[in-house]
């Protein structure tokens, strides 16, 4: 998951509190190959952001189109919230 965090996540427990985010690759023979596989335990406490490739590149007052193709599998999640954040600013 180059390029992505997850800072909520210890690879190395339950994640209870959180959730995690697995990489699955899949057969087929459309160009995506790989999805991710993204599990919340915790709609408070799992957070996925994404560095983009030596930062993004946003501009102000710039419009910008965002796109994600997602399914529920389970559970009570109804909505996903996206952020940009600058990062010098914190």
């Amino acid at each position: 998951m180059m390029g992505w965090l997850q800072p909520n996540t210890n690879r190395y427990s339950l994640n209870k509190s959180s959730g995690a985010a697995q990489i699955i690759k899949i057969q087929g023979s459309g160009s995506n190959r790989n999805i991710c596989r993204v599990t919340i335990n915790s709609d408070t406490g799992y957070v996925l952001l994404n560095e983009g490739f030596r930062g993004m590149g946003i501009k102000k007052n710039i419009l910008y189109r965002l796109s994600l193709c997602a399914a529920k599998q389970s559970g009570d999640i109804r909505k996903i919230n996206f952020s940009f954040v600058n990062n010098a600013e914190k």
